[in-house]
């Protein structure tokens, strides 16, 4: 790639606007473009309280994959029926073939207008965007993620783009997920999942960092393990079979109570990875008792192009 050149500032030089001009102006625009369009910037959304299905998805730009500049200068509302042109309460974003359900993710794509400026919105089940299609409009770009409850209905949830907000009373009933230390085996390293049955998962299918609450009783220390994919294959981060070896507690983040106290809460920020996976370990007090529950009150995406 050439070097960043000097843009000219005055045009009022005797030597014209000439063809050296021009490559000057069109190379330092294409360096700008390849340099930020991994990014989307904005497109956050907010949801109404008490199962009211709108989705405001709010104004944003981006670069689809190819390059292609997407710009949502306004914003717009969308339901949860069949995708429809434009904005407002009765325009739908499905996806075709994509219907609501409970307790799903859904992920929100901007779609590009082949011959104007327009932007429009759609809603599919797939991360990958496998159902996004829209005639005239073949650019596409990932830019953010909602999940709908038992009854079917938008989570109490908002994104200011990069972090989303969840209310965790509106996840899942329970407000979190629980496990058992007798489930998963005293001082041994898991492989958990956020996931509370039919009720979902608790995350989105992609890689996020998670803002999670912890809830922790009858245990002498827990811990978290990022299972993050590494360079060649495995984890990046080892999830040693014992939680604690008589030395030092293998896990990432480790949380522990005084020996007088039955319960403990706190909040954990954490990579997990598209799976939904984290190692934990627990050690119980007294032993093989004890459990820590997790609700998760957000979430990071980058909204990256890999």
């Amino acid at each position: 790639m050439p070097a960043w050149s000097t843009p000219k500032t005055n045009w009022v030089d005797p030597d014209g606007f000439g063809s050296a001009d021009a490559n000057r102006i069109e190379q330092n625009t294409s360096d700008l473009r390849d340099a930020t369009f991994r990014r989307v910037q904005g497109f956050g959304y907010t949801t109404d309280a008490g199962g009211v299905n709108y989705i405001k998805v709010l104004p944003g730009s981006c670069f689809t994959s190819a390059g292609v500049p997407l710009n949502f200068t306004s914003g717009g509302i969308k339901n949860l029926t069949a995708h429809q042109l434009g904005f407002g309460t009765s325009k739908g974003g499905m996806a075709p073939g994509v219907t609501v359900a409970a307790n799903t993710w859904y992920y929100v794509f901007a779609l590009g207008n082949s011959t104007t400026s327009d932007v429009e919105i759609m809603f599919d089940d797939n991360p990958a965007g496998s159902n996004v299609t829209l005639t005239n409009y073949p650019h596409v770009r990932y830019i953010n993620s909602f999940k709908t409850d038992a009854s079917s209905n938008v989570c109490e949830m908002y994104s200011t783009g990069d972090d989303v907000r969840i209310n965790p009373y509106s996840m899942f009933t329970t407000r979190g997920v629980t496990y058992n230390n007798s489930a998963l085996l005293e001082n041994l390293n898991h492989v958990i999942q956020f996931t509370a049955g039919a009720e979902g998962f608790a995350l989105p299918a992609r890689e996020v960092e998670a803002f999670l609450e912890i809830r922790a009783g009858l245990l002498i220390s827990w811990g978290f393990t990022s299972l993050i994919p590494g360079a060649t294959g495995g984890n990046a981060f080892t999830l040693n079979p014992v939680f604690f070896d008589g030395t030092e507690y293998n896990a990432e983040f480790r949380g522990g109570m005084d020996s007088g106290i039955n319960a403990e809460t706190d909040t954990l920020r954490i990579m997990v990875n598209s799976s939904r996976t984290i190692g934990l370990g627990m050690t119980g007090n007294p032993a093989n008792l004890g459990s820590v529950k997790l609700a998760v009150m957000g979430y990071k995406d980058l909204r990256e192009i890999q």
